[in-house]
Order: C-alpha cells, then structure tokens, then sequence
C-alpha cells in the first residue's frame, strides 16, 4: 500500500475529503464482493483516480466512529455480512461529515499536532498520504502487539477496513 501511497504523491491533488469520498464510491463498486486485503489495497489505490461521491447532507448525522468497531474487531465469531458492511458505512461516512464540519479548520499550519472536531474526535491526518501511512503503521502496530485478536490477523473483513480507517484518523 505504501508504494501505491508513494506513487500518488507528485500527482494527487484532492483533499482528504475528496479521496474519502472516492474511497466511498469505490467500495461501493465492490460492496458485494468478499472483502480480502487485496481488495482493500485495490479500493485504496482506485480511490486515488474515481470520481468522488457528491456530499450528501444526510452524511452529517453521523456524529462518531461506529460504537460496534470494537467489539467486532476483537469478535472471535464469524461477523454477519450487513453488520460488518454498516459498520464501514457509518466509519467513512462518520469520517467524510467530519471532514466536512472542520473545512476552514483545514487551513490550520498546525492541524497536524491535532485538531479536535465540533463533535469532540481528535484528527492528525490531513491529507491522503498522511492518512494512509499512519492508517499502515496503525495497522502494524497494533498487530504486533496483539490488539487485533483474530479478527485483523488471519482474515479480513468491511469492520477491518473500518478500523484502518479509523487509526488512518487518530494514530500519529
């Protein structure tokens, strides 16, 4: 993934709103397929070049990460397939109001020592590179520590991408 990060960079020009709402449109295409993290690195890398899904106001009741990522990242049961897919859909979507909420906070030199938002959630990535590289060492990190329990080491899942998403916000 970081590769794909790394050759996007002299050519990307969105904002992470922008590329979140890309990402949305992608994962949308692939709503119905089984999520693998070869997908997920697809929607990633997809998203850096698809058209961003237009702002819907409906998007700003979502006011916090999902109260279910969590318990299904460290569910040792299989998750049910709609469950796992809303719990993505309330992330980014959670995500993109957010994002939408704080515009004139974007212009902030030091948003990237974090800014709280209207709804009280800290943000340290501001932009799409940022995003995902800490989104990664999020990921790695609280692999090896032992964080993720089953649901993030040996299979992937929407809830999964979700929790990329979410570190892609909070780790620094």
């Amino acid at each position: 993934m970081l590769k794909a990060v790394d050759e996007q960079k002299s050519t990307y020009v969105g904002s992470i709103e922008e590329y979140l709402r890309s990402v949305w449109s992608s994962i949308l295409t692939h709503r119905n397929e089984t999520p693998t993290y070869s997908l997920l690195g697809e929607i990633l890398q997809e998203a850096f070049h698809a058209q961003p899904a237009p702002f819907k106001n409906e998007w700003m009741n979502y006011k916090a990460p999902p109260q279910e990522l969590h318990s299904l990242m460290v569910s040792k049961k299989p998750i049910e397939r709609e469950a796992d897919f809303a719990c993505l859909k309330s992330e980014i979507l959670f995500l993109i109001a957010e994002l939408h909420r704080m515009q004139a906070r974007e212009q902030n030199k030091m948003k990237y020592l974090g800014i709280v938002s209207p709804t009280e959630h800290s943000w340290y990535n501001w932009d799409p590179f940022a995003f995902l590289e800490c989104a990664t060492a999020g990921l790695i990190s609280h692999s090896k520590a032992g964080l993720l329990n089953h649901a993030g080491e040996s299979r992937c899942n929407w809830s999964l991408f979700a929790f990329i998403l979410e570190l892609g916000r909070i780790y620094e």
